[in-house]
């Protein structure tokens, strides 16, 4: 057996890998470290999926007929391999992580999640499941790893976040998604459970940030460009999805639907209330005065709205489309009906040309114009 676990050892030296011991590793730069994650993994699966089985053929062949002693054989032999194979991610595990280590430590996760199955047909059933539960351990610290990681990502990220932005650590969790599988013979995956919780933690993390504007309308943007781009993302990817079920994202879709209504009653509602009729006539008869400060009002709300929301970033396009098409039709008819009903009140030439400075189509450039962060 020794002599076997020595040619085991060399074979597996042969491809690449290196035995570390944990202490060794935890001393070792991450530097270091990193550029043996790729030639672990590599050896593991091999290890996993070739040599041990091999070796499990082997040792059946020629102790045929005496299964307990080739089990006892096989079990020094390929227990011993594993155990120390899981000294490396053991350690890689207690390196203090930052976000971009993120990939590597999921890059180690997916190996020990992915070659689990050999280890039913090369060990006894109990010799078995004591090594599912090591590695599952093993995997669960990784998945701790990356939610505390998550959780800095948003806290340092809230430092800097700008409403016309959608959060970057939602491309954390899309680009990690491929790591997440449902293994067989586990109620709730390690991953899939902290998942939901980084989830959960960045909904958190935005609902949080919508306080930092006082623009309610800026608010709005900001909230419908996030809620978006996790439907895009979720509802793009079948795995999260799965995770998060429709529920979840109807219920996003019902938010997204919201705040865009609050941000058409708090922008363009308000708006429309400068060209309302309210006060304009008294006993029958238009109001000049108040005439001629409706349109002011309306010129000066216009200018504003155009002057910020223009420099506003709507990045997802059928969101920017969408509200540029719900605005038109809200507020093209309204002025034209206005315009159409009170521009002949006012005196032509001087009157006219300063108190009526847009036309609809001059408005309709305006709203095209809109959320596509234009210098001004």
């Amino acid at each position: 057996m020794i002599t076997r676990r020595h040619e085991l050892g060399e074979t597996l030296k042969n491809v690449g890998y290196e035995k570390i011991g944990i202490d060794e590793a935890q001393k070792t730069p991450w530097e270091s470290l990193e550029r043996d994650i790729p030639p672990w993994i590599q050896t593991f699966k091999q290890c996993a999926n070739v040599h041990l089985p091999a070796e499990r053929k082997l040792v059946q062949t020629i102790f045929s007929g005496y299964s307990s002693l080739s089990d006892s054989i096989i079990i020094n032999l390929a227990r011993c391999m594993f155990l120390q194979f899981l000294n490396f991610p053991e350690a890689v595990a207690f390196c203090k992580l930052s976000p971009e280590k993120l990939f590597k430590f999921l890059d180690m996760y997916k190996a020990l999640r992915d070659n689990l199955s050999p280890i039913d047909s090369v060990f006894p059933k109990e010799c078995a499941r004591d090594l599912r539960k090591e590695i599952t351990a093993c995997r669960g610290r990784y998945a701790c790893e990356y939610k505390d990681t998550i959780g800095q990502v948003f806290k340092d990220h809230s430092k800097i976040e700008r409403a016309n932005s959608t959060s970057r650590p939602q491309n954390y969790i899309s680009r990690s998604e491929k790591y997440k599988k449902n293994e067989a013979g586990e109620d709730r995956p390690p991953f899939q459970e902290q998942l939901m919780q980084i989830i959960d933690l960045l909904e958190q993390s935005i609902n949080s940030k919508t306080m930092l504007y006082k623009d309610v309308p800026l608010r709005c943007i900001f909230m419908m460009n996030n809620g978006r781009y996790m439907l895009q993302k979720i509802k793009g990817t079948p795995e999260l999805y799965e995770v998060v079920g429709d529920n979840w994202c109807r219920n996003l879709s019902f938010d997204v639907r919201n705040y865009h209504m609050v941000y058409q009653r708090e922008t363009w509602i308000k708006l429309l209330g400068c060209i309302s009729n309210q006060g304009l006539t008294v006993k029958g008869k238009v109001v000049k005065p108040v005439l001629k400060e409706k349109f002011k009002n309306f010129n000066a709300m216009v200018d504003e709205i155009y002057r910020t929301q223009s420099t506003w970033v709507v990045s997802n396009k059928q969101l920017q489309s969408e509200l540029r098409v719900s605005i038109a039709s809200v507020v093209i008819p309204a002025y034209m009906s206005f315009l159409g009903r009170y521009a002949g009140y006012l005196d032509h030439g001087r009157q006219t040309e300063k108190y009526i400075k847009y036309q609809p189509d001059d408005i309709e450039t305006y709203i095209d114009e809109l959320f596509d962060g234009l210098k001004n």
